[in-house]
C-alpha cells in the first residue's frame, strides 16, 4: 500500500514553529521611560512630563496612554511618530502610566511619585573640577538655598566625605587626586539629589588654556606677579603659593623645551 508524503506537513509544522519564535512588540519589550530612555524617577506638580515608550529601543507611535493620577479618571493621550507624549499632573500623589495599541500590545504600567518643586534638591556645581583646588557647591530647592543639607562627596569610590551646606546652600570639597567625584544631598523631607563630575590635573604653565606651554603664558604670569591679573594657581611654578618673576621665567623655559 503507496502511502502518503509527509513533507509538507512537517514544512507547516516547521513554519508554525517558527513563526513562534518570531519576536513581536509585548508587555516585555516595550518601556516606558524619560525621553532619554531612562527609567522614570518622580514627576513635578505643574511641569509637564514628557514619557517615550519604545520597543527594543524603537519609538513606538499611535500607543493609547493613559495616565491616572491618584485613582483620578484617567487622561487618554497618543504618542506622537516619535514615540512621545506628554502629561501635565496638577497635585502630587502617585501617577501611574499604562499604554496599549490596537488592544494588543500593551506596556507594563509605571508608577512613580508627583512632588512639589519645592522639596527636591538639586546640586549646582560646575561640570569638572581641578585637582588639589576647592570645589564649591551650592544646594537649592525650586532656586532657593536650602540650609543644613547634609553633603556627601565621594571621590573614585572611596569613603565619602560628609559636609553640612551652610545657611546660603553652600558647601565645599577639595579632591586630592583626579577622577571621578560623586555628590549627594540630602535633607529630612526633601527628594535627594545626585551628580557627578570629573577631577582633573590642574596643566601647570598652560595660563591661557590653549593646550601647551608658550611665551603667551609666560606675559601672562608676569602680569599676574604684578597684580594686573588675578592669582592663578597654573602660574605657580614654584610651588610657593605665589607668582612672581620666578614663575614667568620657568614657564618661559618650559615654553623653549
Amino acid at each position: 500500500m503507496k502511502t502518503e508524503p509527509t513533507k509538507p506537513a512537517i514544512s507547516l509544522l516547521v513554519l508554525v514553529l517558527l513563526s513562534s519564535m518570531i519576536p513581536g512588540v509585548s508587555a516585555e519589550s516595550m518601556r516606558i521611560t524619560d525621553t532619554h530612555g531612562c527609567q522614570l524617577d518622580y514627576a513635578i506638580k505643574g511641569d509637564a512630563l514628557t514619557i517615550l515608550i519604545s520597543s527594543e529601543s524603537v519609538p513606538v507611535a499611535g500607543m493609547d496612554v493613559y495616565f491616572r493620577l491618584n485613582d483620578e479618571t484617567p487622561v487618554h493621550t497618543m504618542t506622537n511618530d516619535s514615540g512621545m507624549t506628554a502629561f501635565k499632573p496638577l497635585s502630587i500623589g502617585v501617577l501611574k502610566i499604562s499604554a496599549e495599541k490596537d488592544g494588543e500590545a500593551e506596556a507594563n504600567e509605571t508608577e512613580l511619585r508627583v512632588l512639589e518643586k519645592e522639596s527636591i534638591l538639586q546640586i549646582q556645581a560646575p561640570s569638572s573640577a581641578l585637582r588639589d583646588e576647592l570645589l564649591v557647591v551650592r544646594i537649592v530647592a525650586n532656586g532657593e538655598p536650602v540650609a543644613g543639607v547634609d553633603v556627601y562627596f565621594r571621590l573614585n569610590e572611596w569613603v565619602p566625605v560628609h559636609v553640612q551646606a551652610n545657611e546660603t546652600g553652600i558647601a565645599a570639597f577639595k579632591p586630592l587626586v583626579s577622577g571621578t567625584l560623586q555628590i549627594t544631598a540630602k535633607k529630612d523631607t526633601f527628594e535627594p539629589a545626585t551628580t557627578s563630575i570629573l577631577v582633573l590635573e590642574l596643566q601647570k604653565g598652560d595660563l591661557n588654556d590653549d593646550g601647551k606651554i608658550t611665551a603667551a603664558d609666560a606675559l601672562i604670569a608676569l602680569e599676574i606677579a604684578a597684580g594686573i591679573r588675578p592669582f592663578d594657581a597654573a602660574a605657580d611654578m614654584s610651588g610657593d603659593s605665589a607668582v612672581t618673576s620666578l614663575d614667568a621665567l620657568m614657564i618661559l623655559q618650559a615654553a623653549s623645551v
